[in-house]
C-alpha cells in the first residue's frame, strides 16, 4: 500500500483515487475471509449500539437518530478490521470515525469524534455536522481535510506510528 502511495504522490487526484481503491479492497477482503470463516453474525438487535469488536458491518443503510447522544458504531481498537460502515446515510446519530473503515458512507447533522487512532475513508461525505477531534497531529490534520472538502467525497488514510 505504501508503495503505491509514494509513486502517485505528486497527483493529487491520482492519489486519492488509489488510497480509495485501497481501502476498499482492504475491507472487502477482509470481510471475505470474515464470511468464509463463518465469523459474522446473520442479525444484530437494533435496539443496542454495534459492537465493533464482532465480525462484521452496516452496509447499505440510512440511520435516523432521534436521540443526539445515540451512537451508532462504537470504535473498538482491537477490533480495527472486524467492522465496516459500507453505503450508509447517518443522520444525527454521534459516530467515532477511529478504527474501522468507513466507505461511501454520508454524516448529516452528526457529532463527529476522531481521537488519533487509525482511520480509514473512502468516499465520505459530511453534511452539517459538529466535530470533537482531539488535539494530536492526526486528528488536527483530519479536520483540516475535512473541513477543506467541504461538502465533496473525502477520502483519507491515516495510520498513526505510536498507536
Amino acid at each position: 500500500m505504501q508503495t503505491l502511495r509514494s509513486d502517485y504522490k505528486q497527483n493529487s487526484e491520482v492519489s486519492t483515487e488509489v488510497v480509495s481503491v485501497l481501502i476498499r479492497l482492504d475491507c472487502y477482503i477482509d470481510f471475505s475471509r470474515g464470511l468464509q470463516e463463518d465469523k459474522y453474525p446473520a442479525t444484530h438487535n437494533v435496539e443496542t449500539p454495534v459492537q465493533s469488536n464482532r465480525y462484521g458491518g452496516i452496509f447499505n443503510l440510512s440511520v435516523n437518530c432521534l436521540n443526539p447522544a445515540a451512537t451508532l458504531v462504537e470504535a473498538n481498537p482491537q477490533a480495527a478490521e472486524n467492522f465496516y460502515l459500507v453505503d450508509v446515510a447517518d443522520v444525527g446519530c454521534q459516530q467515532s470515525l477511529d478504527y474501522f473503515p468507513i466507505i461511501r458512507t454520508h454524516f448529516k447533522n452528526t457529532t463527529i469524534h476522531y481521537n488519533g487512532g487509525l482511520l480509514r475513508l473512502a468516499e465520505v461525505t459530511f453534511e452539517n455536522c459538529s466535530f470533537e477531534f482531539g488535539n494530536c497531529p492526526e486528528c488536527i490534520e483530519a479536520l483540516k481535510v475535512i473541513r477543506r472538502a467541504g461538502a465533496n467525497p473525502v477520502t483519507l488514510l491515516i495510520e498513526p506510528a505510536s498507536k
